[in-house]
């Protein structure tokens, strides 16, 4: 059987990223899923991997409890960002908090999360924030938390507007689902993160905190910090030469 094409070592190399990513140990889960890999897509993966370690190296998505006491609170953001006023702290990561933010220039309604780098964050992952801001700007899917726009604070500090997202983690949403409704709602998680395959982009992060489901059973995969940084080359574009809120 001949070996499978470029495009096609690529994607199945990233679809076994996601299905090992953080299960390093599962010595079985590994062999069972490589049982039958191409030598290609076998040496694609060891690179992506190994390209992940490095950046989790330099840009760790958790910090440990000496950088992020549990009890710590969030720095207070700026008061307005734009037209937005931030109000609530929604969620915290890495190396970013997200705020709500509400429009209030008075021309129309409008809700949004707004992520912005942590000031002790700044000199080591500005890069890795601003690869992100790009490379979502590149993600139009219905089921991905949409960028709107970004920039930065009249005192250095980058921003994200994001989508809001008034949801559920994917796992508490589907506890009280029927069987088909929780298959209707995998699927289209399963369907974003093989739109972002398809544009050579591993999430790398995936977890249900990193997908909500809204009451309208809408689907969001949200936190693509990691994803930017896979590649040699954590400045390369989505689809340039691949090697990720809350």
């Amino acid at each position: 059987m001949p070996d499978p094409s470029p495009p096609e070592v690529e994607r199945r190399a990233l679809a076994l990223f996601e299905r090992l990513s953080g299960r390093e140990d599962n010595v079985r889960l590994r062999a069972r899923l490589l049982r039958y890999a191409t030598a290609p897509v076998r040496a694609r993966l060891a690179a992506l991997e190994a390209s992940a370690g490095r950046a989790a190296r330099v840009l760790p998505t958790l910090l440990s409890d000496g950088d992020h006491p549990g009890d710590e609170a969030a720095p207070p953001p700026p008061a307005r960002i734009g037209a937005f006023r931030l109000t609530d702290h929604i969620g915290r990561g890495g190396m970013g908090d997200v705020w709500a933010g509400e429009r209030d220039d008075g021309l129309y309604e409008q809700k949004v999360a707004m992520k912005l780098i942590q000031r002790r964050a700044l000199h080591r992952a500005a890069a890795a924030f601003d690869d992100e801001r790009r490379f979502l700007a590149r993600l139009e899917h219905p089921n991905i938390a949409r960028l709107i726009d970004g920039g930065v604070t009249a005192d250095g500090l980058p921003w994200l507007m994001m989508e809001y997202v008034d949801g559920r983690p994917i796992d508490e949403a589907a506890a009280g689902l029927t069987d088909a409704q929780r298959v209707a709602v995998v699927v289209k998680a399963i369907d974003a993160v093989q739109y972002a395959h398809s544009r050579m982009v591993a999430h790398a992060d995936l977890k249900p905190s990193n997908i909500l489901v809204d009451r309208q059973g809408a689907v969001k995969l949200l936190d693509f910090g990691i994803a930017a940084l896979i590649g040699g080359d954590a400045r390369s574009t989505p689809g340039s030469r691949p090697d990720r809120g809350r």
